[in-house]
């Protein structure tokens, strides 16, 4: 019997392959069932761009790749991450997504990156709170396909990936527990070391904003500066490189997030959806993002007024064009 693998590439998946919107559809299915081929959790995605006729030519595809160790990278974040960056933006983009995308998902595709229309093929065995498509003024499409819903209730009902799924949409093992509490050395220390992560992203050609993960024992689990550019994924902002070179855990809820600057829209839903305990912040003088909201979940946020975060951003957003800041800091900088 022909291999999924060999289903998959006879389908001709890659980029700039054009299909119907069922056939964009049944797409979607073969990468989910792929992905539980291979252990992953059967989660997929394919961003396109719409047809003046209808159709699709498919920009990216991915699927969850959470059993690989990695977080964030759910169905849709991995289609994004296989996409690319795409110049003159992403809203008028089609993300199509196996399972109803979590709030995590939610943040990178219609908040940071503006994309406009969200298609659901699975909206019963997964029901997220969907206000962040309200936040952005969008309705994501839902629909129904029987054989991705069957696929997906198999595996999230047997008990052997309870554990695993839990992780994956941000429920905590043991309870409530809390961050490390830092004194001002200590919280000092952990700014200068995200403001050095910037300056070294700003040599990198990448926007200078620097991110650190650390647990509640005060050590750093993950750490990076954005990596657009570097790794062509539109997605992977500070915060996000930093999470992905955590490992996968479900305790989040003890770990800081620090930024040499304010959280964008993708760092603000690791709070929301992974239930980060803490957030320090060299400065949020020059770019503010979401700390209102961050607080608004009822975590600790403590801004340390480093100065050594303000002139670096300052100088890069003087002479970048709003595109470029946008596709780092999200869609609706400046708006």
């Amino acid at each position: 019997m022909e291999c999924r693998e060999s289903k998959i590439r006879a389908l001709g998946l890659s980029k700039g392959d054009i299909l119907s919107e069922q056939e964009l559809d049944e797409a979607v299915h073969l990468v989910q069932i792929y992905a539980l081929d291979r252990g992953m959790i059967p989660i997929a995605g394919i961003i396109t761009r719409p047809l003046p006729d209808g159709d699709h030519q498919i920009l990216g595809l991915g699927h969850n790749e959470l059993a690989d160790g990695i977080p964030g990278v759910h169905g849709e974040t991995g289609a994004v991450k296989n996409m690319g960056r795409i110049y003159g933006g992403y809203a008028d983009l089609v993300a199509t997504s196996s399972l109803s995308p979590c709030p995590f998902c939610q943040c990178t595709l219609a908040r940071h990156m503006g994309i406009k229309t969200v298609r659901i093929l699975d909206d019963k065995n997964y029901r997220p709170d969907k206000s962040d498509y309200e936040k952005v003024g969008i309705k994501p499409v839902i629909k129904s396909h029987a054989g991705i819903e069957a696929t997906f209730a198999s595996w999230v009902n047997d008990p052997k990936n309870q554990v695993i799924w839990s992780r994956d949409i941000g429920i905590a093992s043991g309870g409530k527990k809390a961050p490390k509490s830092f004194s001002p050395e200590e919280v000092r220390a952990l700014t200068d070391r995200a403001c050095r992560l910037a300056k070294e992203g700003g040599f990198f050609k990448e926007a200078p904003i620097g991110a650190l993960i650390v647990d509640d024992l005060g050590q750093v689990v993950g750490a990076g500066f954005p990596r657009i550019g570097i790794d062509n994924d539109p997605s992977k902002v500070a915060a996000m490189t930093a999470w992905r070179n955590s490992g996968s855990r479900d305790d989040w809820n003890r770990c800081t997030l620090v930024l040499s600057c304010g959280p964008d829209n993708i760092a603000y839903s690791m709070f929301k959806v992974f239930n980060f305990g803490q957030l320090i912040v060299a400065s949020d003088k020059i770019f503010a993002g979401r700390v209102a909201e961050v607080r608004s979940l009822g975590r600790t946020v403590i801004v340390d007024s480093n100065g050594g975060a303000d002139e670096t951003l300052a100088n890069w957003l003087a002479t970048e064009s709003m595109a470029t800041t946008r596709e780092y800091l999200g869609a609706d900088f400046g708006v």
